[in-house]
């Protein structure tokens, strides 16, 4: 009695692909914080700026009411709200010989040097801070970190504009190696180095 053998085919399942999804967003998501540097150099050209209009017009509103005579219907007004004060020292301004008739002005020399310089530091402190947070919008960087990161991107690219726009070519390995020789040298010990290395090509006049 012989033994036959029988094969059996076995058929297995495709194997299953699971579907590619994209990662879970994270929990913590990056933001960007509301309060940048840019925003923040801009709100503060606001009270600068709008303290030194109401000063200015405060400044020239009381000048012109201690020039009036004291008849006058704003001297009476200032009165009658209880903002009548001691006038203070104030210098009279004579018109010249020869102009025409002109009032004369009285001005507290001392109280309009420290109202001009608290003006004047107001307008610079607001330019100031427009200034930098136009600077902060125009790079569109919201941080101090991410504003240098594209200067040192931008810087190169315009320096290299400028060197082909007027057809300047620098050899920068020969600048890095120059500043690698120079390194730790005093202005003497340089000069002396430049003078060894390029004597012969500016042709150095001993004095």
């Amino acid at each position: 009695m012989s033994k036959q053998s029988t094969t059996t085919d076995v058929h297995l399942p495709p194997p299953t692909t699971t579907p590619q999804h994209p990662p879970p967003p994270s929990p913590h998501p990056k933001t960007t914080p509301w309060l940048t540097p840019a925003r923040a150099f801009l709100f503060s050209t606001l009270p600068l700026g709008i303290g030194t209009y109401i000063g200015y017009r405060r400044a020239l509103t009381e000048s012109v009411a201690e020039s009036l005579p004291p008849c006058s219907p704003l001297k009476t007004i200032r009165s009658i709200r209880g903002q009548s004060l001691p006038p203070p020292n104030t210098t009279t301004i004579q018109p010249l010989e020869n102009s025409p008739t002109l009032p004369q002005i009285k001005v507290n020399a001392p109280l309009l040097a420290v109202r001009a310089l608290a003006v004047g530091s107001l307008l610079s402190l607001s330019a100031t801070s427009l200034l930098v947070s136009c600077i902060f919008y125009a790079a569109e960087a919201h941080s101090v970190e991410e504003l240098m990161g594209k200067w040192r991107r931008w810087a190169p690219l315009r320096l290299r504009e400028v060197e082909r726009w007027l057809g300047v070519r620098v050899d920068r390995g020969e600048r890095m190696e120059y500043e690698r020789e120079v390194r730790g040298m005093s202005e003497e010990e340089e000069l002396e180095y430049v003078r060894r290395r390029y004597g012969e090509e500016f042709r150095w006049e001993e004095g």
